[in-house]
């Protein structure tokens, strides 16, 4: 069985409603004919957010991107299972925009919403604090 075609199906509701539009003139009937009317323009509204999210998730697997949140940001996570970033939390969790953070030393700023962002590595549970700080000597 497939899936109903989005645009089709609002076509033929427009098609339908200039017909019911055509029966409400003719019957002279002037409330059915302004709520004919409504219903045609509330269609074409339709139809127009269906094609802009179409537009948007088109531009989303563009992307193609496996985040992963960890430390403050996203990181996205490559076919190798090396990751790759870091990408704006703020950006991502608000447009889906993939805009990687600029900075070094842990703290970071995106440059599309000048959010300023610390990335502080999770200390695994079996190391003391003096062990994950002896590796971040220079």
């Amino acid at each position: 069985m497939c899936s109903p075609n989005p645009i089709g199906m609002i076509k033929n509701a427009i098609d339908a409603s200039k017909i019911a539009l055509d029966i409400a003139e003719k019957i002279k009937n002037a409330d059915l004919r302004n709520a004919i009317l409504d219903l045609k323009e509330e269609i074409v509204a339709l139809r127009e957010e269906n094609i802009a999210l179409k537009q948007q998730l088109a531009e989303r697997k563009e992307y193609n991107m496996q985040f992963s949140h960890e430390d403050n940001c996203y990181w996205n996570i490559l076919k190798d299972k090396t990751k790759d970033g870091p990408y704006c939390p703020v950006c991502w969790d608000t447009k889906k925009l993939p805009v990687r953070l600029l900075g070094k030393m842990g703290y970071y700023r995106c440059h599309n919403c000048k959010m300023d962002i610390r990335i502080t590595p999770a200390i695994e549970l079996d190391e003391t604090i003096e062990e994950q700080s002896t590796k971040f000597i220079i």
